[in-house]
């Protein structure tokens, strides 16, 4: 699958969690959003990736049927325990997601820089320089 296709642009990121660009933006910045910077028709543009793993709670609260038997199993301390644990890890997932989203925020701005530094610079010549020169 080609990168280009997947994830967001801002604007569909910014539509989609109902906020608005300037806000996409910061939250890239910031780490929060996982995004990378590709080469786009009219320059480098960003694709944001939007997912968020399910949390464990969300599994617990979900409506269940009058037949209780048959979730008995919910109950129990080992598998309320198990629960608790796997909503622990998911936000520590979703901690360390944000973390290599400004990491490579990070990487990718120093590189950037890097290259300015390493970059040639040419030498500014005056206006007689340039008529004469």
């Amino acid at each position: 699958m080609n990168i280009e296709t997947e994830g967001l642009n801002i604007n569909q990121a910014a539509e989609k969690l109902g906020v608005s660009v300037r806000t996409v933006r910061r939250r890239i910045k910031e780490g929060s959003l996982r995004a990378i910077k590709i080469e786009g028709r009219f320059g480098e543009e960003y694709r944001i990736f939007l997912d968020e793993p399910i949390s464990a709670t969300a599994i617990v609260d979900e409506p269940i049927d009058d037949n209780k038997e048959k979730f008995s199993a919910v109950n129990q301390p080992e598998v309320q325990q198990l629960l608790k644990v796997i909503s622990d890890l998911s936000q520590q997932n979703v901690e360390l997601a944000r973390r290599v989203g400004a990491a490579e925020s990070k990487v990718q701005i120093l590189s950037e820089k890097l290259q300015l530094l390493e970059a040639p610079k040419e030498k500014k010549r005056g206006f007689w320089g340039r008529i004469f020169g």
